[in-house]
Protein backbone atom coordinates (compact mmCIF):
# COMPACT_ATOMS: atom_id res chain seq x y z
CA UNK A 1 0.00 0.00 0.00
CA UNK A 2 1.39 3.41 -0.90
CA UNK A 3 1.16 6.63 1.07
CA UNK A 4 -1.43 7.86 -1.45
CA UNK A 5 -3.89 5.05 -0.64
CA UNK A 6 -4.86 6.48 2.74
CA UNK A 7 -4.31 9.47 4.98
CA UNK A 8 -1.23 9.50 7.18
CA UNK A 9 -2.00 10.93 10.62
CA UNK A 10 0.79 13.33 11.62
CA UNK A 11 1.56 14.88 15.00
CA UNK A 12 3.82 17.86 15.59
CA UNK A 13 5.97 17.89 18.73
CA UNK A 14 7.26 21.39 19.33
CA UNK A 15 5.54 24.50 17.97
CA UNK A 16 8.33 27.03 17.75
CA UNK A 17 9.90 28.92 14.85
CA UNK A 18 10.87 25.82 12.86
CA UNK A 19 7.40 24.30 12.96
CA UNK A 20 5.37 27.42 12.27
CA UNK A 21 7.60 29.34 9.90
CA UNK A 22 9.54 26.62 8.08
CA UNK A 23 7.58 23.34 8.16
CA UNK A 24 3.87 24.11 8.07
CA UNK A 25 4.03 25.60 4.53
CA UNK A 26 5.48 22.24 3.40
CA UNK A 27 2.87 20.14 5.21
CA UNK A 28 0.12 22.25 3.61
CA UNK A 29 1.45 21.32 0.15
CA UNK A 30 1.68 17.54 0.69
CA UNK A 31 -1.22 15.26 -0.25
CA UNK A 32 -2.19 12.17 1.71
CA UNK A 33 -1.52 13.52 5.21
CA UNK A 34 -3.49 15.18 7.98
CA UNK A 35 -2.15 17.09 10.97
CA UNK A 36 -4.24 15.59 13.77
CA UNK A 37 -2.40 16.40 17.01
CA UNK A 38 0.27 18.64 18.50
CA UNK A 39 2.32 18.80 21.68
CA UNK A 40 3.96 21.85 23.24
CA UNK A 41 4.37 22.97 26.87
CA UNK A 42 3.23 26.51 25.97
CA UNK A 43 -0.51 27.15 26.42
CA UNK A 44 -0.25 29.98 23.89
CA UNK A 45 1.25 27.63 21.29
CA UNK A 46 -1.49 25.06 21.86
CA UNK A 47 -4.19 27.72 21.60
CA UNK A 48 -2.68 28.91 18.34
CA UNK A 49 -2.80 25.34 16.98
CA UNK A 50 -6.48 25.15 17.86
CA UNK A 51 -7.16 28.51 16.25
CA UNK A 52 -5.03 28.32 13.11
CA UNK A 53 -4.78 24.59 12.44
CA UNK A 54 -8.24 23.59 13.63
CA UNK A 55 -6.93 20.91 15.97
CA UNK A 56 -9.36 20.17 18.85
CA UNK A 57 -8.23 21.07 22.35
CA UNK A 58 -8.19 17.42 23.44
CA UNK A 59 -5.58 16.73 20.75
CA UNK A 60 -3.30 19.57 21.84
CA UNK A 61 -1.04 18.02 24.46
CA UNK A 62 1.24 19.72 26.97
CA UNK A 63 3.15 16.44 27.39
CA UNK A 64 4.61 14.96 24.16
CA UNK A 65 4.76 11.50 25.70
CA UNK A 66 0.97 11.57 26.11
CA UNK A 67 0.69 12.25 22.39
CA UNK A 68 2.99 9.29 21.63
CA UNK A 69 0.86 7.00 23.81
CA UNK A 70 -2.46 8.31 22.49
CA UNK A 71 -2.79 6.11 19.40
CA UNK A 72 -3.84 9.17 17.42
CA UNK A 73 -0.84 9.39 15.07
CA UNK A 74 1.14 7.29 12.61
CA UNK A 75 4.17 9.58 12.71
CA UNK A 76 5.52 12.62 14.53
CA UNK A 77 7.72 15.51 13.51
CA UNK A 78 9.99 16.53 16.40
CA UNK A 79 10.96 20.24 16.44
CA UNK A 80 12.30 20.59 19.97
CA UNK A 81 15.58 21.60 21.63
CA UNK A 82 18.36 19.12 21.05
CA UNK A 83 18.58 17.73 24.59
CA UNK A 84 15.05 16.30 24.25
CA UNK A 85 15.65 14.36 21.02
CA UNK A 86 16.99 11.08 22.39
CA UNK A 87 14.24 10.38 24.92
CA UNK A 88 11.48 11.45 22.53
CA UNK A 89 12.75 9.37 19.62
CA UNK A 90 13.29 6.28 21.76
CA UNK A 91 9.79 6.67 23.21
CA UNK A 92 8.35 7.04 19.70
CA UNK A 93 10.07 3.87 18.55
CA UNK A 94 8.82 1.95 21.59
CA UNK A 95 5.28 3.21 20.91
CA UNK A 96 5.49 2.14 17.27
CA UNK A 97 5.20 5.75 16.08
CA UNK A 98 7.54 6.73 13.23
CA UNK A 99 9.48 9.89 14.01
CA UNK A 100 11.89 12.34 12.44
CA UNK A 101 13.67 15.28 14.02
CA UNK A 102 15.79 18.17 12.90
CA UNK A 103 19.55 18.01 13.24
CA UNK A 104 21.30 16.95 15.33
CA UNK A 105 19.89 13.49 15.96
CA UNK A 106 21.16 13.64 19.54
CA UNK A 107 23.67 15.36 21.84
CA UNK A 108 26.14 12.48 22.00
CA UNK A 109 26.95 9.24 20.20
CA UNK A 110 25.87 7.30 23.28
CA UNK A 111 22.42 8.87 22.91
CA UNK A 112 22.46 8.25 19.16
CA UNK A 113 23.24 4.58 19.76
CA UNK A 114 20.14 4.32 21.98
CA UNK A 115 17.99 5.77 19.20
CA UNK A 116 19.41 3.50 16.50
CA UNK A 117 18.95 0.45 18.72
CA UNK A 118 15.35 1.36 19.58
CA UNK A 119 14.48 1.85 15.90
CA UNK A 120 16.06 -1.46 14.88
CA UNK A 121 14.56 -3.36 17.83
CA UNK A 122 11.01 -2.11 17.18
CA UNK A 123 11.18 -1.95 13.39
CA UNK A 124 9.90 1.64 13.60
CA UNK A 125 11.36 4.20 11.16
CA UNK A 126 13.28 6.90 13.03
CA UNK A 127 15.23 9.50 11.09
CA UNK A 128 16.39 13.06 10.63
CA UNK A 129 15.49 15.76 8.13
CA UNK A 130 18.33 16.58 5.72
CA UNK A 131 16.15 19.28 4.21
CA UNK A 132 18.93 21.30 2.50
CA UNK A 133 19.78 18.26 0.36
CA UNK A 134 16.40 18.58 -1.39
CA UNK A 135 16.78 22.24 -2.39
CA UNK A 136 16.98 22.55 -6.19
CA UNK A 137 20.54 23.89 -6.02
CA UNK A 138 21.99 21.09 -3.89
CA UNK A 139 19.95 18.38 -5.62
CA UNK A 140 21.27 19.54 -9.01
CA UNK A 141 24.86 19.67 -7.75
CA UNK A 142 24.60 16.13 -6.40
CA UNK A 143 22.95 14.89 -9.63
CA UNK A 144 25.78 16.29 -11.74
CA UNK A 145 28.42 14.80 -9.44
CA UNK A 146 26.71 11.39 -9.62
CA UNK A 147 26.54 11.65 -13.43
CA UNK A 148 30.31 12.16 -13.55
CA UNK A 149 30.06 15.69 -14.92
CA UNK A 150 33.31 16.73 -13.20
CA UNK A 151 34.98 13.32 -12.98
CA UNK A 152 36.20 12.25 -9.58
CA UNK A 153 35.44 14.93 -6.95
CA UNK A 154 38.50 15.75 -4.89
CA UNK A 155 37.64 19.00 -3.10
CA UNK A 156 34.43 20.63 -1.88
CA UNK A 157 33.79 23.88 -0.07
CA UNK A 158 30.67 24.84 1.90
CA UNK A 159 30.52 28.19 3.66
CA UNK A 160 27.79 30.25 5.30
CA UNK A 161 28.85 33.50 6.90
CA UNK A 162 26.46 35.45 9.13
CA UNK A 163 23.77 32.77 9.51
CA UNK A 164 20.68 34.04 11.33
CA UNK A 165 19.71 32.13 14.47
CA UNK A 166 16.78 33.54 16.51
CA UNK A 167 17.71 35.48 19.67
CA UNK A 168 21.42 34.63 19.74
CA UNK A 169 22.96 38.12 19.54
CA UNK A 170 23.47 40.71 22.26
CA UNK A 171 24.34 40.42 25.94
CA UNK A 172 20.73 39.63 26.87
CA UNK A 173 20.07 36.97 24.22
CA UNK A 174 17.89 34.17 25.60
CA UNK A 175 17.93 31.48 22.91
CA UNK A 176 18.30 27.89 24.11
CA UNK A 177 20.85 27.51 21.29
CA UNK A 178 23.34 29.44 23.44
CA UNK A 179 23.28 26.89 26.28
CA UNK A 180 25.43 23.84 25.71
CA UNK A 181 23.47 21.69 28.18
CA UNK A 182 20.38 22.20 25.99
CA UNK A 183 21.84 22.59 22.47
CA UNK A 184 24.89 20.32 22.71
CA UNK A 185 27.12 23.04 21.30
CA UNK A 186 26.85 26.05 19.00
CA UNK A 187 26.90 26.53 15.26
CA UNK A 188 28.93 23.34 14.64
CA UNK A 189 26.23 20.97 15.92
CA UNK A 190 23.43 23.23 14.63
CA UNK A 191 23.89 24.63 11.11
CA UNK A 192 27.12 22.66 10.83
CA UNK A 193 25.23 19.39 10.43
CA UNK A 194 23.65 20.78 7.25
CA UNK A 195 27.07 21.70 5.89
CA UNK A 196 28.47 18.28 6.80
CA UNK A 197 25.90 16.25 4.87
CA UNK A 198 26.06 18.64 1.91
CA UNK A 199 29.86 18.35 1.80
CA UNK A 200 29.71 14.57 2.01
CA UNK A 201 27.21 14.51 -0.86
CA UNK A 202 29.50 16.63 -3.03
CA UNK A 203 32.30 14.14 -2.44
CA UNK A 204 30.05 11.36 -3.70
CA UNK A 205 28.91 10.24 -0.26
CA UNK A 206 32.37 9.03 0.71
CA UNK A 207 32.99 8.13 4.33
CA UNK A 208 34.86 10.76 6.34
CA UNK A 209 37.86 9.26 8.16
CA UNK A 210 39.62 12.33 9.61
CA UNK A 211 38.37 15.67 10.94
CA UNK A 212 40.28 18.85 11.80
CA UNK A 213 38.62 21.97 13.16
CA UNK A 214 38.97 25.30 14.90
CA UNK A 215 36.13 27.00 16.75
CA UNK A 216 35.73 30.37 18.45
CA UNK A 217 33.26 32.63 20.19
CA UNK A 218 33.56 36.16 18.88
CA UNK A 219 30.20 37.90 18.48
CA UNK A 220 27.87 35.86 20.69
CA UNK A 221 28.00 37.35 24.18
CA UNK A 222 25.59 35.19 26.15
CA UNK A 223 25.84 31.47 26.86
CA UNK A 224 28.75 29.05 26.53
CA UNK A 225 28.83 27.92 22.89
CA UNK A 226 30.86 28.76 19.79
CA UNK A 227 29.63 31.02 16.99
CA UNK A 228 32.38 30.23 14.45
CA UNK A 229 33.83 27.02 13.05
CA UNK A 230 36.22 25.97 10.30
CA UNK A 231 36.39 22.24 9.50
CA UNK A 232 38.37 20.02 7.18
CA UNK A 233 36.73 16.67 6.43
CA UNK A 234 38.99 14.05 4.79
CA UNK A 235 38.10 10.79 3.02
CA UNK A 236 40.21 7.63 2.81
CA UNK A 237 41.11 8.27 -0.84
CA UNK A 238 42.50 11.76 -0.23
CA UNK A 239 39.50 13.89 -1.16
CA UNK A 240 38.47 16.53 1.36
CA UNK A 241 35.96 19.28 2.07
CA UNK A 242 36.27 22.54 3.97
CA UNK A 243 33.38 24.03 5.94
CA UNK A 244 33.39 27.61 7.27
CA UNK A 245 30.44 28.93 9.27
CA UNK A 246 29.51 31.86 11.51
CA UNK A 247 26.34 33.06 13.14
CA UNK A 248 25.33 36.66 12.48
CA UNK A 249 22.74 39.03 11.14
CA UNK A 250 22.88 38.31 7.41
CA UNK A 251 24.02 35.46 5.22
CA UNK A 252 26.52 35.04 2.45
CA UNK A 253 28.45 31.96 1.44
CA UNK A 254 29.58 29.52 -1.21
CA UNK A 255 29.10 25.92 -2.34
CA UNK A 256 31.71 24.59 -4.79
CA UNK A 257 33.03 21.18 -5.77
CA UNK A 258 36.18 20.54 -7.83
CA UNK A 259 36.82 17.32 -9.73
CA UNK A 260 39.27 15.76 -12.13
CA UNK A 261 37.33 17.17 -15.12
CA UNK A 262 35.77 20.39 -13.92
CA UNK A 263 34.09 22.51 -11.26
CA UNK A 264 30.51 23.00 -10.08
CA UNK A 265 29.39 26.10 -8.19
CA UNK A 266 26.01 27.36 -6.97
CA UNK A 267 25.23 30.76 -8.51
CA UNK A 268 22.99 33.20 -6.63
CA UNK A 269 21.21 36.26 -7.98
CA UNK A 270 23.49 39.23 -7.34
CA UNK A 271 26.23 36.86 -6.17
CA UNK A 272 25.54 37.19 -2.44
CA UNK A 273 23.68 34.47 -0.60
CA UNK A 274 24.17 31.24 1.37
CA UNK A 275 23.47 27.49 1.06
CA UNK A 276 20.00 27.83 2.61
CA UNK A 277 18.75 30.50 0.18
CA UNK A 278 17.17 30.46 -3.28
CA UNK A 279 19.76 30.19 -6.08
CA UNK A 280 19.63 31.05 -9.78
CA UNK A 281 21.72 28.28 -11.30
CA UNK A 282 24.49 25.74 -10.93
CA UNK A 283 27.59 26.76 -12.85
CA UNK A 284 29.59 24.01 -14.57
CA UNK A 285 33.10 24.84 -15.76
CA UNK A 286 35.42 22.43 -17.54
CA UNK A 287 38.03 25.04 -18.43
CA UNK A 288 38.17 28.83 -18.49
CA UNK A 289 36.45 29.00 -21.90
CA UNK A 290 33.77 26.35 -21.34
CA UNK A 291 31.08 27.29 -18.85
CA UNK A 292 27.48 26.08 -18.67
CA UNK A 293 24.76 27.48 -16.42
CA UNK A 294 22.12 24.96 -15.36
CA UNK A 295 19.25 27.34 -14.63
CA UNK A 296 16.99 26.50 -11.67
CA UNK A 297 13.21 26.99 -11.69
CA UNK A 298 13.07 28.19 -8.09
CA UNK A 299 11.47 31.16 -6.34
CA UNK A 300 11.16 32.18 -2.68
CA UNK A 301 7.37 31.81 -2.68
CA UNK A 302 5.51 29.59 -2.21
CA UNK A 303 7.70 28.58 0.70
CA UNK A 304 6.90 24.87 0.61
CA UNK A 305 10.39 23.94 -0.67
CA UNK A 306 12.17 24.39 2.65
CA UNK A 307 11.07 21.07 4.13
CA UNK A 308 8.83 19.41 1.55
CA UNK A 309 11.42 17.06 0.06
CA UNK A 310 12.69 15.98 3.48
CA UNK A 311 9.17 15.36 4.80
CA UNK A 312 8.16 13.38 1.72
CA UNK A 313 11.32 11.28 2.02
CA UNK A 314 10.48 10.55 5.67
CA UNK A 315 6.90 9.59 4.79
CA UNK A 316 8.27 7.24 2.14
CA UNK A 317 10.13 5.36 4.86
CA UNK A 318 6.76 4.41 6.34
CA UNK A 319 6.19 2.41 3.13
CA UNK A 320 9.62 0.83 3.20
CA UNK A 321 11.32 3.20 0.77
CA UNK A 322 14.89 4.43 1.39
CA UNK A 323 15.30 7.49 3.54
CA UNK A 324 17.55 9.23 6.04
CA UNK A 325 17.76 6.84 8.99
CA UNK A 326 18.85 7.32 12.57
CA UNK A 327 22.15 5.69 11.59
CA UNK A 328 22.63 8.37 8.90
CA UNK A 329 21.97 11.09 11.46
CA UNK A 330 24.45 9.43 13.79
CA UNK A 331 27.15 9.58 11.08
CA UNK A 332 26.64 13.34 10.65
CA UNK A 333 26.71 13.83 14.42
CA UNK A 334 29.97 11.91 14.80
CA UNK A 335 31.71 14.28 12.40
CA UNK A 336 30.47 17.34 14.30
CA UNK A 337 31.60 15.88 17.63
CA UNK A 338 34.99 15.00 16.16
CA UNK A 339 35.27 18.66 15.16
CA UNK A 340 34.75 19.68 18.79
CA UNK A 341 37.40 17.20 19.92
CA UNK A 342 39.83 18.48 17.29
CA UNK A 343 39.25 22.13 18.22
CA UNK A 344 39.72 21.34 21.90
CA UNK A 345 43.01 19.46 21.46
CA UNK A 346 44.39 21.34 18.46
CA UNK A 347 44.92 18.47 16.03
CA UNK A 348 43.22 16.07 13.59
CA UNK A 349 40.89 13.37 14.89
CA UNK A 350 40.54 9.94 13.29
CA UNK A 351 37.11 8.35 12.96
CA UNK A 352 35.36 6.42 14.34
CA UNK A 353 35.48 7.81 17.86
CA UNK A 354 36.19 5.35 20.66
CA UNK A 355 33.11 4.48 22.79
CA UNK A 356 35.26 5.12 25.88
CA UNK A 357 35.99 8.68 24.71
CA UNK A 358 34.17 11.26 26.86
CA UNK A 359 33.12 13.09 23.68
CA UNK A 360 31.47 9.86 22.46
CA UNK A 361 29.68 9.48 25.79
CA UNK A 362 28.76 13.10 26.58
CA UNK A 363 29.09 15.04 23.34
CA UNK A 364 30.60 18.52 23.45
CA UNK A 365 30.41 18.56 27.24
CA UNK A 366 32.87 15.67 27.23
CA UNK A 367 35.72 17.82 25.92
CA UNK A 368 36.21 19.14 29.45
CA UNK A 369 37.23 15.64 30.53
CA UNK A 370 40.06 15.61 27.98
CA UNK A 371 43.65 16.55 28.80
CA UNK A 372 43.30 20.04 27.38
CA UNK A 373 46.33 22.19 26.56
CA UNK A 374 46.56 25.37 28.60
CA UNK A 375 45.76 27.52 25.57
CA UNK A 376 42.78 25.44 24.38
CA UNK A 377 39.91 27.52 23.05
CA UNK A 378 37.63 25.58 25.39
CA UNK A 379 39.39 27.11 28.38
CA UNK A 380 40.13 30.53 26.88
CA UNK A 381 36.53 31.14 25.77
CA UNK A 382 34.91 29.18 28.63
CA UNK A 383 32.97 26.91 26.34
CA UNK A 384 30.72 23.94 27.08
CA UNK A 385 30.17 24.32 30.79
CA UNK A 386 32.69 27.04 31.52
CA UNK A 387 30.10 29.79 31.98
CA UNK A 388 29.57 32.98 29.98
CA UNK A 389 32.63 34.93 28.84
Amino acid sequence: MSANDYIRRIGLIGLGFAAWDLKLPSYAAIDGIELVAVADPSPAARERAQRELGIPAERCFADPYELLRSGLVDAVDVSTPHHTHADLLVAAAEAGVAAACDKPLAMSLEEADRIVAASERSGTPIGVFRNFAHFPSHAKMRELVEQGAIGRPSFARVSAIGVFAPDTTGANAKSWRLRSEVAGGGITIDYGIHAIYLARGLLGGAEIVRVSATIDRVDVQAGDVEDRVSMRLETADGAYATVDLTWGGGSTGDVTVFGSHGVLKIVHEGGISAPHNVARAVGHMTDRRDETLHELDWTRDPFDWYYRGAIETFLGQLDGRPGVTAADGRADLEIALAAYRSAALGGPIALPLDPADPVYRRGAAGVRELDLPADSVILRKRLFGGGAA
